[in-house]
């Protein structure tokens, strides 16, 4: 089962302006984030396997899926 994660910046923070897809964040940030959720749950004894990153414009997608299966579960 997917438990897909979305990175996002604040639109109003001027130290995020240029953030418009994945390409604009720092690599290293993004190996950190990914180190981190492939590693939070360990102490529960869960094992993540992470699947990496895509675009803003599928994230986008997943979020308006998320939407409607919520609206659809009401």
């Amino acid at each position: 089962q997917n438990d897909f994660k979305v990175l996002t910046v604040p639109d109003t923070d001027p130290h995020f302006a240029e953030y418009r897809d994945l390409h604009h964040v720092p690599a290293h940030f993004l190996r950190e984030v990914e180190h981190f959720f492939a590693t939070y749950k360990q102490l529960e004894g869960v094992t993540i396997q992470t699947q990496g990153w895509t675009t803003a414009r599928e994230a986008i997608g997943e979020v308006g899926a998320c939407v409607q299966r919520y609206k659809g579960a009401r």
